[in-house]
C-alpha cells in the first residue's frame, strides 16, 4: 500500500492525518464525517466558531460544492492550484456543520500529495493549519507533533514523504456578495491577484 492509499484508508476510518501543502502543514479528516470533524476541533482546541476549509483536486470539483461567479472562476483559473483560498456560497451538497453563514472555504494546493489524495479519496477532506489554536505552525513534522503533546496519538498518519511547505499562508478571497473581499493577504498579494 502506497502513501496515498494509506492516507485514503485513514480518512475513510474517520482518523486525522497530517500532511504538507504548498503553504503550511495541514490536518485532514473526511469533511463529511461529523465525528471526525469534531475530533479535529478538539485536537486543535477550537470552539467551533471557526469553520474548516475543504481541499479539492481541481477547479471542476468546486462546482459540485459551491457556486462560482465569473470573477471567482477567473481568479481560480489563473491561480489554482496555488496558495489561494476561495470563500464561496456553499451548495446543499455540503453538510451544515461545514459551512459558515452559507459559505465554504476551498483550497486546491499546488502540492502533488494533496492533489493525488483528493483525487483518490473522491470527496472533500478538511485542510486546516497543523497547530494548536492560537499557536504558530511548526516548521517541521517533529515540531508539530511536539506541540500536540499527549494528544499526538490522535494523529494517525503523517503523509507526503518529507515534503516541506513554504511556511507562508494562503491568501483568502471571499466571493459571496458583490465585489471580492480579501479576508487575509498571504503569499499572493492584492497586486498579484489584481484586486
Amino acid at each position: 500500500m502506497n502513501g496515498i492509499e494509506k492516507a485514503v484508508t485513514e480518512l475513510q476510518r474517520g482518523h486525522i492525518i497530517l500532511y504538507p501543502t504548498d503553504t503550511v502543514y495541514g490536518l485532514g479528516v473526511d469533511a463529511f464525517n461529523f465525528e471526525a470533524v469534531s475530533a479535529l476541533e478538539k485536537l486543535k482546541g477550537r470552539t467551533g466558531e471557526k469553520h474548516f476549509l475543504i481541499l479539492l483536486p481541481n477547479i471542476d470539483a468546486i462546482n459540485e460544492y459551491a457556486v462560482m461567479s465569473p470573477a471567482a472562476l477567473e481568479l481560480a483559473t489563473k491561480f489554482l492550484p496555488g496558495p489561494l483560498t476561495l470563500v464561496l456560497p456553499a451548495k446543499d451538497t455540503l453538510p451544515n456543520f461545514l459551512t459558515h453563514d452559507g459559505s465554504i472555504g476551498i483550497r486546491i494546493p499546488d502540492n502533488q500529495f494533496c492533489l493525488e489524495l483528493a483525487e483518490a479519496f473522491g470527496r472533500p477532506f478538511t485542510t486546516t493549519s497543523a497547530n494548536v489554536s492560537g499557536e504558530e505552525v511548526g516548521n517541521s513534522v517533529d515540531e508539530i507533533l511536539r506541540q500536540f503533546g499527549e494528544k499526538v496519538g490522535e494523529i494517525s498518519l503523517v503523509g507526503g514523504d518529507g515534503e516541506k511547505p513554504t511556511g507562508k499562508y494562503s491568501t483568502i478571497v471571499r466571493f459571496v456578495e458583490g465585489a471580492p473581499e480579501i479576508i487575509r493577504e498571504g503569499t499572493l498579494s492584492c497586486e498579484i491577484l489584481g484586486l
